[in-house]
């Protein structure tokens, strides 16, 4: 049995021809069995649907097989990167620098204090142990008013000044996770936070009791805008509840200059 290839070469008649390329198991007419049998051709290759090379030849039936087990090895990384989204409702307890007065200091409020707020993130498994995500949080207005006397009756003016404190931020952070145990698995979080601190104030200005001579109130109100980058940590406990869901408890800390947030928070994590 042999397997030939043809080719189509240029004769000096300008007549295609057919020259023989292959013949890998040899003809015992010609005494070369056994043996590989090369000739070159000028042109280019040609296969004919007749020839051995048709759909019955196990070289060109390997090559569909080849391309898929290609693709399989080169894809399968990606396919092994698990995308994930989770949502949390987290508890901020806020500690802002200040000053202590005694009496209250209108120029000197203390903002800290504990709040609440939202979480999103979307992140990416980058091998069984390591991973990225993104989140953006959203905590509710911290707020504080305070009192002052500007002056003592009889003229009795008064001064109110209320400040309300909010700190949208966005952060990155990079994970390692340990080994599952009984469907938990706990993941160490670090990374870059920037934030948003919106400071807005109001300050009212009016008679107090027992003034004698009433003036009119003046209202005057700010909003300051300051941006800042901090470093973040995290926790991340994952409890499987399904082949896609978990339920997530998990606590974020992040701190930079004149401030420090903790935020414990109870989420949930789909896995794609």
């Amino acid at each position: 049995m042999s397997t030939q290839v043809w080719g189509i070469g240029a004769s000096a008649d300008k007549q295609p021809r057919r020259r023989r390329l292959l013949d890998p198991w040899g003809s015992p007419a010609h005494g070369n069995a056994g043996q590989l049998v090369c000739r070159p051709v000028a042109g280019p290759l040609h296969i004919e649907p007749d020839s051995p090379m048709s759909a019955a030849n196990p070289m060109r039936s390997t090559l569909p097989l080849s391309t898929v087990l290609v693709f399989v090895v080169v894809a399968r990384p990606l396919a092994a990167q698990t995308v994930f989204v989770d949502g949390a409702i987290f508890l901020g307890i806020e500690r802002l620098s200040h000053t202590s007065t005694q009496p209250p200091s209108a120029s000197l409020t203390d903002l800290s204090g504990t709040t609440v707020g939202g979480r999103i993130g979307v992140g990416t498994l980058l091998s069984p142990q390591w991973s990225a995500q993104v989140e953006v949080a959203f905590p509710n207005l911290l707020k504080t008013t305070t009192t002052t006397v500007v002056a003592p009756v009889p003229i009795a003016i008064s001064q109110q000044v209320q400040r309300d404190y909010r700190a949208p931020s966005a952060a990155v952070l990079g994970g390692y996770h340990a080994a599952r145990r009984h469907h938990v698995a706990a993941a160490y979080l670090g990374g870059l936070m920037f934030l948003e601190e919106r400071q807005h104030t109001l300050t009212q200005t009016s008679a107090g009791p027992g003034a004698l001579v009433p003036i009119p109130t003046r209202r005057t109100e700010a909003t300051t805008f300051t941006y800042r980058a901090a470093a973040a940590t995290g926790l991340d406990v994952d409890i499987a509840l399904g082949s896609h869901l978990a339920l997530v408890p998990q606590v974020r800390a992040d701190v930079f200059v004149g401030s420090l947030s903790v935020r414990p928070a109870v989420g949930v994590r789909w896995n794609f």
